[in-house]
């Protein structure tokens, strides 16, 4: 390796072994086949070129350890889990720790499942569970802080999850498989999930230029798709009322598809008071009786209140509102499911901001 010999195994402190470093030109794919010792049984050169350390299994972290007092994970056996530079692929960016949980009754595991499972326990902790890919990359681009991601051993063998766990600097956990299964809410477990903090409002309600109101809105999947609607269009506030469906749930954060981390999502107490102070124009749904919202000036600062299918928007909430609004169905139904109403209402507000903008 360029003339540089590993250090001996023994007689060192943890910052000796932290100096030696392999050159930044030399990784994995540069190696000659003559130099890859590692094939020949030399664990040094391995643990060298893969600079991959482990925590005890069953999630016993060994942190206060010297790096050269861990057990490394040996090339010969994972080197098909060498994590690759995200920017060139290059395999030279040294990786961080990772734990390994095998057994299910685990504290960890517990605690990630009462996290999936209670919302007295998201709310008291300010944390939630995300699952897939495609969850976990959006936190990372919207910059939600991850405390720990959290992969099934098959997951980790893939490319783009390498990817994602370069890309963050939060604790690795690899769970085997069946463990994995038990903190999963899907039949089909993606194999990736993160534990998050719970992002808090960036703006106050009283100066945002949207906000949509939900009352008592129960189904997991209509608020999912209503929260996903609202950052589609440019609604930048959400706030749940009593009754709904707790929004980081993993239900609601699967049928948003990552819409939470574009909003400023709150869950109070009291509707008519958040009503009353955003302050704006707001319009409340009915089924009959409202104004179509395409007659309607929505340019300005405008609020939106959708109830549930059932009962609708209740008469106390409703009463805090300004104008009804009654989206028109020539077909003859009786009702449009309350994700469909929130999206025509939301795309109707988008549509006349980009006309005027298109006109100006």
């Amino acid at each position: 390796m360029g003339g540089r010999k590993p250090p001996p195994k023994t007689g060192h402190s943890g910052a000796y072994y932290r100096r030696w470093r392999p050159p930044a030109s030399i990784h994995l794919r540069g190696f000659h086949s003559r130099q890859d010792k590692s094939r020949h049984g030399d664990a040094s050169a391995a643990s060298a070129i893969s600079r991959i350390w482990t925590g005890q299994a069953q999630g016993i972290s060994n942190r206060g350890t010297s790096e050269g007092n861990r057990t490394p994970w040996s090339l010969r056996n994972l080197s098909h889990q060498f994590l690759a530079c995200p920017r060139c692929n290059c395999g030279a960016r040294p990786t961080k720790q990772m734990i390994v949980i095998k057994a299910r009754d685990n504290t960890r595991v517990k605690a990630w499942l009462r996290l999936a499972g209670e919302p007295k326990e998201r709310r008291k902790l300010g944390r939630a569970l995300v699952e897939g890919v495609h969850l976990v990359d959006t936190c990372l681009q919207r910059s939600v802080v991850v405390e720990t991601l959290i992969v099934s051993e098959t997951t980790f063998k893939r490319s783009e999850v390498a990817n994602l766990i370069g890309r963050s600097s939060a604790e690795v956990v690899i769970l085997s498989d069946e463990v994995f299964g038990r903190i999963s809410g899907t039949e089909t477990p993606t194999g990736l999930a993160a534990e998050i903090r719970i992002p808090e409002p960036r703006e106050n309600l009283s100066s945002t230029s949207c906000c949509i109101f939900l009352d008592a809105i129960q189904d997991a999947g209509n608020v999912g798709a209503i929260l996903r609607s609202a950052a589609a269009f440019g609604n930048p506030s959400v706030v749940l009322g009593p009754g709904c469906a707790d929004p980081w749930s993993p239900k609601v954060l699967r049928a948003a598809m990552g819409g939470h981390f574009y909003l400023d999502v709150r869950t109070l107490s009291d509707l008519p008071s958040a009503i009353a102070e955003f302050s704006g124009a707001v319009f409340w749904t009915t089924v009959s009786g409202g104004s179509a919202p395409a007659t309607l000036d929505l340019r300005g600062r405008t609020g939106w209140v959708f109830g549930s299918e059932g009962a609708g928007v209740s008469a106390t909430v409703a009463r805090a509102a300004t104008h009804a609004v009654t989206v028109p169905m020539p077909g003859g139904t009786e009702s449009l499911n309350v994700a469909a109403c929130a999206a025509i209402c939301l795309y109707e507000r988008s549509r006349q901001i980009s006309t005027v903008a298109a006109r100006s």
